[in-house]
């Protein structure tokens, strides 16, 4: 028996994610479907990725994800060890989980500002 690796509406959400992404690599800004060169000097187009934030979300419908790029996503999932490469790879790491808590909260606190003034609010 062979498992689901994704989701059934990881596509559709990747395109979204893309999208509301502005089209960019959120960690190097290179833009999808850019052309690029390889190591041979060959002419390839580029197209960027929606890599979960978390890996272990992969099945996970409402999983976070963000737009990367090829190489970005690489580096994402893994980091390289203690270089200043590594350490941009885990500063990187860090800048996203503190980019999601901040919007986490931010939803928290118009949830809890929204249910005082309810409260408020004559019937």
């Amino acid at each position: 028996m062979q498992l689901k690796l994704y989701a059934r509406n990881f596509r559709r959400r990747a395109k979204k994610c893309i999208k509301d992404g502005g089209g960019c690599c959120l960690r190097c800004g290179v833009r999808h479907r850019s052309f690029a060169f390889n190591a041979e000097g060959e002419i390839y187009i580029l197209y960027l990725h929606a890599a979960h934030v978390f890996k272990n979300e992969k099945v996970d419908p409402n999983a976070l994800l963000i737009p990367l790029c090829p190489r970005c996503h690489y580096y994402y999932d893994h980091p390289r060890g203690d270089t200043p490469e590594g350490i941009a790879d885990w500063s990187f790491i860090g800048l996203v989980a503190k980019m999601f808590i901040e919007e986490e909260s931010r939803k928290e606190e118009v949830c809890r500002i929204s249910g005082m003034t309810s409260l408020l609010l004559p019937a």
